[in-house]
């Protein structure tokens, strides 16, 4: 996942589509979340609650589920 922020003069907008098209381009599961109002950091609120809700879902989508029986299981200790 690539978070661009239209103002950021960290990383220019050309180089974090550079990054996602790269990535679509060799079949790596990608996504690009391009904030025009932000910076290197998101600062306003209704972009954050957009960026936490793009992140975790984001995380539910590529992470694997974790295996519960294999967390919970402490007969060994």
């Amino acid at each position: 996942m690539i978070v661009q922020g239209g103002k950021d003069y960290r990383v220019p907008v050309e180089q974090g589509l550079q990054a996602f098209q790269a990535a679509q381009l060799r079949g790596i599961k990608s996504k690009l979340l391009y904030l025009p109002d932000e910076n290197h950091w998101v600062l306003s609120a209704q972009n954050a609650l957009v960026w936490q809700h793009e992140f975790f879902k984001w995380l539910e989508e590529t992470m694997p589920p974790a295996d519960k029986s294999k967390a919970t299981d402490k007969k060994g200790f």
